[in-house]
């Protein structure tokens, strides 16, 4: 989510929930272009998709031995 904050803009995307104490994990950083706003927005998309990929792959590797 990309949120104007007076006269910059916040990029705030969801990470998940922290193991230890369930409380939800955001991922967040300011900047005053909205471009640069965009760019921040898909690097943090893709490292949460990496991180969910790389739990899904060792759960499912210490299922299956």
């Amino acid at each position: 989510m990309i949120e104007r904050r007076g006269n910059s803009l916040r990029v705030k995307v969801y990470a998940g929930t922290d193991p230890l104490t369930g409380r939800r994990l955001y991922l967040r950083e300011s900047t005053t272009d909205e471009a640069e706003a965009k760019r921040i927005m898909n690097r943090f998309r893709s490292e949460v998709d990496e991180n969910r990929n790389a739990r899904w792959r060792t759960a499912r590797t210490s299922v299956e031995s």
